[in-house]
């Protein structure tokens, strides 16, 4: 096992990771949330420098297999989960971390399940970043990996394989860099097309894109507690329903 080079590639992930967390920090600001801008700050902080570390630790030769892949795939969601779950403790809206890893492991593996009781009162920052989470799972935070990083080598195709089971993961190993950009273009696109969609429809940025989000991946997360009733008008919903089957 080619334990080193698990650890670039996962300290690679990881600086990756540490950069989306700088993302909700837009929204924080716009709400006047400074509390939350600190929180995603300093956690993006925290993350960058394992991640900085992982690499140093790590090195660049050796080729990976299929038992490095498991690992690499593993330690992508572990480390996704409990990097994820910072932000929701150092700004107070989840203070439990166990409540916290939870609401992130539920989000990056677009289950859906929650704690909070009152959600709009986590602010706009902390659930922005919520639906960002599923969004990243949706399209596999590995596949995702593969697709933005060419030094993988052979080894991407176990990662691949592993993300993406089935049938057509066989047959697509020979290309599976350009097979996983393909797949993340499309869910790119699907992403754009919603937003553009549910803005047409009325709906500001923020809702458009954390409904996108959550619908895309087919998560379910919403920023609020009433959920597509919030939306108010058939034609919004008809959006959600449309991308939520295409995302499946």
């Amino acid at each position: 096992m080619n334990v080193r080079r698990v650890l670039r590639i996962l300290g690679l992930l990881t600086l990756i990771l540490a950069g989306a967390q700088l993302v909700p920090i837009v929204w924080s600001e716009l709400a006047g949330e400074a509390a939350t801008t600190r929180a995603f700050a300093g956690s993006a902080l925290l993350t960058a420098a394992l991640g900085a570390l992982l690499v140093g630790v790590g090195r660049t030769e050796g080729e990976l297999y299929r038992r490095d892949g498991v690992l690499i795939v593993v330690g992508a969601w572990a480390l996704a989960s409990i990097t994820g779950a910072v932000p929701y403790v150092w700004s107070g809206a989840i203070p439990s971390p166990v409540d916290a890893l939870f609401e992130s492991a539920s989000g990056f593996t677009t289950t859906g399940a929650s704690v909070l009781v009152e959600i709009e009162a986590a602010g706009r920052g902390v659930l922005f970043w919520r639906s960002f989470t599923q969004w990243l799972g949706g399209i596999g935070i590995v596949v995702l990996f593969v697709a933005l990083l060419s030094e993988l080598g052979p080894g991407a195709r176990f990662l691949f394989k592993l993300e993406v089971p089935g049938p057509k993961a066989e047959i697509l190993h020979a290309r599976v860099q350009q097979t996983a950009a393909a797949l993340f273009r499309i869910y790119l696109a699907m992403s754009a097309l919603q937003v553009a969609a549910l803005a047409a429809c009325g709906l500001d940025l923020y809702d458009a894109l954390t409904h996108t989000f959550s619908t895309v991946s087919t998560g379910g997360f919403s920023p609020y507690a009433d959920s597509m009733g919030r939306l108010q008008y058939a034609s919004r919903e008809v959006v959600l329903v449309v991308l939520a089957v295409a995302g499946v």
